[in-house]
């Protein structure tokens, strides 16, 4: 979280963080291991940014940190793009789930007696 100590609440902002011993090296995108496993490493940290900054500008800049990372492990343009894009517009097409479906949910409390060793 990042925030400006002369600011009011609203001026709080978030971004992702990465840890300072993030390697950054990925699968090959040439390795003889599946496709699938070879887009996680794009798709989670964009889910990732997606939900944790709080406005356009730092999940803009998380997201062209992850194409450069991708760029270095020798990744194409195109895979890193399509599967960008597929992931941030299927995050802005999704509404939210409401906070509460189906019938009123209540705690029960059974009080079971003790038979004793058995």
């Amino acid at each position: 979280i990042i925030k400006d100590s002369n600011s009011s609440a609203e001026d709080t902002s978030t971004t992702a963080h990465r840890k300072p011993t993030h390697s950054g090296v990925f699968t090959h995108p040439l390795s003889p291991s599946p496709l699938k496993p070879k887009l996680g490493p794009i798709r989670t940290p964009v889910d990732r940014a997606y939900k944790t900054c709080s406005s356009w500008e730092p999940l803009h800049d998380e997201v062209e940190k992850i194409a450069e990372m991708t760029s270095n492990n020798g990744y194409s343009k195109n895979p890193t793009h399509s599967t960008i894009n597929k992931e941030t517009t299927n995050k802005a097409n999704t509404t939210e789930k409401p906070a509460h479906e189906g019938p009123e949910k209540f705690k029960v409390h059974f009080k079971l007696p003790y038979i004793g060793d058995t």
